[in-house]
């Protein structure tokens, strides 16, 4: 949604003229999801088990980071599981 304002200065003396935008403003988060991160690399494994590592995303829409979502392709299949 757009809005429009107009804002004005007070002090003990009065108001002044209000200023009024230019432009209707979009009202919206000031966050966005983050960029992807790097391509997960093998850095060592075991008969049963993987360790990955890949670089942060380059741009982490305005909030930290705070986890990611590993998830690996069933085999023979099209499914991710998490």
């Amino acid at each position: 949604m757009n809005y429009e304002f107009r804002v004005a200065a007070e002090n003990e003396n009065g108001l002044s003229e209000p200023l009024i935008t230019d432009a209707p403003i979009k009202a919206k988060w000031p966050f966005k999801p983050p960029d992807a991160p790097g391509t997960p690399e093998c850095v060592g494994h075991t008969s049963d088990s993987i360790t990955l590592e890949w670089a942060r995303p380059q741009n982490d829409g305005g909030n930290p980071v705070r986890g990611y979502v590993v998830e690996k392709k069933e085999k023979g299949t099209d499914r991710w599981i998490p």
